[in-house]
């Protein structure tokens, strides 16, 4: 989940999503930390730059490795 809020990652946290916080949306970073983001960008260009060290390329690593290693 991708968020610019601290409703974002409280709300994804219910689900037990685990959330990026981009900082465009007005919060601190503090504050979308305490919400749980586990990872804080500038905006959606810092995340994509950033793209594959992030917790989002992390996981869409391990799933392109599942795929490859078939059934």
């Amino acid at each position: 989940m991708v968020g610019d809020t601290p409703y974002d990652a409280e709300a994804a946290g219910k689900l037990d999503l685990r959330t990026v916080g981009v900082l465009c949306g007005g919060f601190p970073e503090d504050e979308l930390r305490e919400a749980g983001c586990v990872a804080i960008f500038r905006d959606p260009a810092d995340l994509l730059a950033g793209y594959e060290e992030s917790p989002l390329g992390q996981t869409s690593a391990k799933a392109r490795g599942n795929k490859a290693k078939g059934p």
